[in-house]
């Protein structure tokens, strides 16, 4: 019998050698709340092809190209308005300089952004909510708030009327991340359990069946992913049997393969050579949220394998 990650090594080298079409994503967004074979993409920073960072071209282009999922980065202006921008500062993304905190909404805006490259666009940084008016209906937004509530995000949110696409990861305690979930039913709430060393104070129980680890939350929330960070896939919080048992729970689990954070070693940058070692490994592990910062290549890798 083949194992799956031989399969993957041998679907791997075909997709290598082939250029696979994109669909469209025309459609409404799959439902995350479902456990099924087909994997989420997560577009880290909304990045897809060349375009920049948390820009509408680069959402636009993660709709049409398929992408599951946008994770966009939101910050409140000196006049109290929410735009998409990563960092503190513009100088990096922008054709400006000076804090987000300290410059107008009107200032902002009169910035051209960025590629990757350094070359200035004819696009302006757009605000939290013309970011939502566009994936409406089409794709889900995963928020990374830099100094800003989800509470404040809220009316926005709401006034957009896009609640349903709405993902919130957050490592809140679970007294915290019930009124949250209480509060706001209809976003999607993500728990956050972060193993990683050096960067958590969780502690996995000792004699643990596993399970009961996650059980308030599981009880408690009613999410439909978890997002585990861990230094190897040898730690007990993400072993076969443990993503095998959240699975049949109908929860998802995630796995970020970014070059600024990465689960266990697998990093985006690996797969160009062996993409059956990076993707392919968590796959056959049961992870099937995947964010990532090359999201063309990771769906057409799953599109290879029938996963997407």
């Amino acid at each position: 019998m083949i194992s799956n990650t031989v399969k993957n090594v041998m679907v791997a080298a075909v997709f290598w050698s082939i250029s696979l079409p994109l669909v469209a994503g025309d459609s409404k967004p799959r439902d995350i709340t479902k456990y099924d074979q087909h994997v989420f993409v997560v577009s880290h920073r909304a990045v897809y092809k060349s375009n920049p960072e948390n820009s509408i071209s680069s959402i636009k282009d993660c709709i049409a190209g398929g992408v599951d999922a946008v994770e966009v980065d939101v910050r409140r202006t000196k006049d109290g308005q929410l735009v998409l921008m990563h960092d503190s500062n513009v100088r990096r993304t922008t054709d400006g300089k000076g804090n987000v905190s300290s410059l107008t909404l009107e200032k902002i805006q009169s910035l051209r952004l960025k590629k990757h490259t350094r070359e200035l666009m004819d696009e302006r940084v757009p605000t939290l909510e013309e970011a939502l008016r566009c994936c409406k209906d089409k794709i889900y937004v995963d928020l990374d708030l830099k100094g800003v509530s989800i509470e404040e995000c809220m009316p926005v949110i709401k006034k957009v009327g896009c609640e349903s696409i709405i993902l919130y990861r957050g490592s809140y305690s679970l007294e915290e991340a019930e009124k949250i979930t209480k509060k706001y039913p209809k976003i999607h709430y993500v728990p956050r359990f972060n193993f990683r060393k050096g960067r958590s104070t969780l502690a996995w129980p000792k004699n643990s069946n596993g399970i009961e680890y996650y059980q308030s939350h599981i009880d408690t929330l009613s999410s439909s992913s978890f997002d585990i960070g861990f230094n190897s896939l040898d730690h007990p919080a993400v072993s076969k049997e443990m993503i095998e048992a959240l699975n049949k729970l109908n929860i998802r689990t995630w796995a970020l393969t970014l070059r600024v954070s990465n689960y266990g070693g697998f990093v985006d940058r690996n797969t160009a050579v062996a993409p059956e070692k990076v993707w392919g490994e968590l796959l056959d592990r049961g992870f099937s949220i995947i964010m990532t910062d090359k999201a063309e290549d990771l769906i057409k890798y799953l599109k290879a394998i029938d996963r997407h």
